[in-house]
C-alpha cells in the first residue's frame, strides 16, 4: 500500500525521450496529489496504521505466517502465497462450521479416518458431492459393517491361541441411555464384542457379575485370562465366589478392580 502512494506522489519517467521533443528523463512531483495535500496524509496515515495493527484478524494471521515461513524456499510470488493462505483458511472456516452445526467433537480432526476422508475428497473428480442419505444408510453403511467385521476377526481368530482380558465399563450413548460395553484384548489388540443398555436396571454386584458371566460364555471360560471392571473390592469378592466354577480352565481368572 505505500508503495502505491508512492507511485501516486510521483511521476516517473523512464530514460528515453518523450514524444521526440528531446527532453531528458525526470522525476517530479505529481501535481494532482499536491493540491490535496491533506488527503494524502491522511490516507497516508491510515495505511501506516493498518500495516501496524492490522486490518483484520485474518490479515495478522497471514503476515505471521509469511514471516514464520520466509525462511522456506518457494517458487510462489507473494501475492500468490496470500491469496493460498486466504483460500485454506476459507476451507478450514467452512470445516469449522461443519464440526459445529452437527455437534462433532474437535477431537474428530486427529481421527486418522477423518483425515483418510480429506485425502480422499481430494483427489475425487471434480465436481464431486458427497453421497445421499439413502446411500448412506444402506450399500455403504453395510459396505463398512463387512469391512469391520474382516477386520476384527483377525483378531477373534488369536483368541483360541493367545486368550483374552475381557474389559467392561459403563458409558452412555448419543441418547443418554446407560450402556456397559464388553471388549476382548490382548496383544494383537481390543475388538469390541457387544453392549447391553442398563436402563431401568440396577447396576448391582449381582446384576454386572451375571452380565460378566454371559461375557465369559460367549467368548470361552478357557480363553478367558482376566476380567478388568471399574468396580468396588466388595463387589470383586462376590464375583470371584461366583466365578469359582470356572477355576479349573486351562488359564484361571483374576477379577482386577480399579476403585
Amino acid at each position: 500500500m505505500k508503495s502505491l502512494l508512492l507511485g501516486l506522489g510521483i511521476a516517473k519517467i523512464q530514460g528515453v525521450q518523450k514524444y521526440g521533443c528531446g527532453k531528458k528523463a525526470e522525476i517530479r512531483r505529481c501535481p494532482a496529489i499536491l493540491a490535496y495535500r491533506e488527503k494524502y496524509i491522511k490516507l497516508l496515515k491510515k495505511v501506516q496504521n493498518a500495516e501496524k495493527t492490522g486490518v483484520s484478524k485474518l490479515l495478522n494471521f497471514l503476515i505471521i505466517s509469511k514471516k514464520h515461513n520466509s525462511g522456506s524456499s518457494s517458487s510462489k510470488k507473494p501475492i500468490e502465497q496470500v491469496i493460498s493462505s486466504m483460500e485454506i483458511h476459507t476451507v478450514d472456516l467452512k470445516i469449522m462450521w461443519g464440526l459445529c452445526a452437527n455437534g462433532i467433537p474437535f477431537n474428530v480432526l486427529h481421527n486418522p479416518q477423518f483425515h483418510e476422508m480429506v485425502s480422499a475428497i481430494n483427489k475425487a473428480p471434480p465436481g464431486y458431492k458427497a453421497p445421499w442419505r439413502e446411500k448412506a444408510r444402506t450399500v455403504l453403511l453395510d459396505e463398512c459393517l463387512r469391512d469391520v467385521e474382516k477386520y476384527s476377526s483377525s483378531i477373534k481368530d488369536t483368541l483360541f491361541k493367545q486368550g483374552v482380558s475381557i474389559v467392561a465399563d459403563g458409558w452412555s450413548n448419543v441418547k443418554h441411555e446407560p450402556l456397559i460395553n464388553v471388549l476382548a484384548v490382548n496383544s494383537h489388540g481390543a475388538t469390541f464384542m457387544y453392549a447391553k443398555d442398563f436402563s431401568g436396571v440396577e447396576k448391582t454386584g449381582q446384576a454386572i457379575s451375571n452380565y460378566l458371566l454371559g461375557a465369559t460364555e460367549k467368548i470361552g471360560p478357557s480363553h478367558v485370562l482376566q476380567i478388568v471392571n471399574p468396580t468396588t473390592q466388595k463387589i470383586a469378592r462376590r464375583w470371584e465366589k461366583r466365578l469359582k466354577r470356572y477355576t479349573n480352565t486351562s488359564f484361571g481368572l483374576l477379577i482386577v478392580y480399579t476403585l
